[in-house]
């Protein structure tokens, strides 16, 4: 019998939960704290501060006690997570202090930093990303493979669209009709408009526009994907319940609330163990082996041991099959943990050029399978993997440990976080 394809929403202490079940195997997983959302997307009315020649940077004002970090240079390096972008020439290079401008958060203040902006504005829909302010553009996602899908919704796009701003078809727009494209084309042009008036309208720098909050948006992404959702907590369930009936209503069958009271939605799937274990710095693999994942301040650095693992084969036999099931499991830890940023594999040494590329074949295949963008680089003669992971919010050790204040910081703590409500 198939096993179901499920999401958990769970709440737990001051997070939301959010799991998502392949098979009866953890294949996402996210979190959320309800005290401190994500402001990933928010839309503000800024005034620049101060600029920072020396950085290609600026520095602005949404508001009280709130400014954020702009970069002037001549390309945004910014970009709708997991999907194509559109080259743009910055129009930024003029900026002067105080001069007034939209801006759209692109990442939330990590490890210190400040807030980061951007004023290429991006609006996502279920379907279409709208990058309204940009030159007339249609893209279409990486992940749409087939030459003929890609000119097929690349065609109805451009019959709907009136060449206003950028497009970009996401990669579950494969099973839209050209219906359901212009429903979702014509409400993204709306809130562009009604987000336009309200920037006039505004006086002072401040909040112009929020998207959906971040649990809301996974279940926008993720919805069609699954068999069921199941929530434990009514108040989120009822919410929910509203989302998709208003938005994706031919979903909301899907949508149930687990009643269960005597064991918690998480221990009935086996989770809570697993995700104690995404806090561990080893991790142990099926063959004797381990990895181990240490996040610092400049990289995230992994480390692949064969442990206990003898084999019955040669040498380099023994140390090919460790590294390939460790390839596969790097790639899902970092997903799951999101760990973003500059990340090194440091792979156990293979003599044979065949065997290096086998174990790159892995980890390149197994990443295609997270959305957010990752870029991996050539190994080395070493053994050494180099990797970038798009992030835009914390990983998890940083949302749910903090230094330990006895080590000065070398090591982490667990903050105080019950699993019972």
């Amino acid at each position: 019998m198939k096993r179901k394809n499920l999401l958990l929403i769970s709440l737990r202490s001051s997070y939301i939960r959010i799991a998502h079940l392949k098979d009866g195997v953890l294949s996402d997983f996210y979190l959320e704290n309800v005290s401190t959302p994500s402001q990933v997307g928010a839309i503000y009315k800024a005034q620049v501060m101060k600029k920072r020649v020396g950085l290609d940077a600026c520095f602005v004002s949404m508001g009280p006690q709130k400014s954020a970090f702009l970069y002037t240079g001549k390309k945004d390096c910014e970009k709708p997570e997991g999907e194509n972008s559109v080259s743009q020439t910055s129009r930024k290079t003029h900026l002067k202090t105080p001069q007034i401008l939209m801006v759209q958060i692109v990442k939330d203040p990590l490890k210190g930093k400040n807030i980061r902006v951007s004023d290429k504005i991006s609006l996502p829909g279920l379907y279409l990303v709208y990058l309204p302010n940009s030159p007339f553009h249609i893209g279409v996602s990486r992940r749409i493979e087939d030459e003929k899908t890609r000119e097929r919704l690349t065609q109805y796009v451009q019959e709907l669209n009136s060449n206003t701003g950028a497009f970009i078809v996401r990669t579950k727009a494969v099973k839209a009709g050209k219906e359901e494209l212009e429903r979702d084309l014509r409400k993204l042009q709306q809130v562009w408009k009604d987000i336009q008036e309200k920037y006039k309208r505004q006086k002072r720098p401040g909040l112009i526009w929020s998207d959906i909050s971040f649990s809301f948006q996974i279940l926008r992404d993720l919805t069609e994907e699954v068999d069921q959702v199941l929530i434990d907590d009514e108040k989120i369930f009822f919410r929910v319940q509203e989302y998709i009936s208003q938005e994706i209503p031919q979903e909301k069958q899907k949508i149930s609330f687990y009643k269960n009271k005597k064991i918690s939605l998480f221990d009935k799937y086996d989770l809570e163990s697993e995700l104690d274990g995404l806090l561990r710095k080893k991790v142990n693999l099926k063959s004797g082996g381990f990895i181990v994942i240490e996040e610092t301040e400049a990289a995230v650095i992994v480390d692949v041991n064969t442990g206990h693992f003898m084999g019955k084969n040669t040498p380099e036999e023994n140390i090919l099959k460790t590294n390939m099931e460790a390839a596969e499991e790097i790639a899902l830890q970092i997903r799951l943990r999101n760990c973003g940023g500059i990340i090194l594999i440091d792979f156990i040494d293979m003599e044979e050029e065949s065997s290096r590329q086998k174990v790159m074949e892995v980890l390149s295949c197994t990443l295609k399978e997270d959305k957010s963008s990752t870029q991996v680089f050539p190994m080395s003669e070493l053994g050494v993997v180099q990797l970038t992971r798009k992030r835009v919010r914390s990983s998890l050790l940083e949302m749910l440990c903090e230094p330990c204040p006895h080590c000065e910081g070398h090591s982490y703590i667990k903050k105080v976080y019950n699993h019972k409500k």
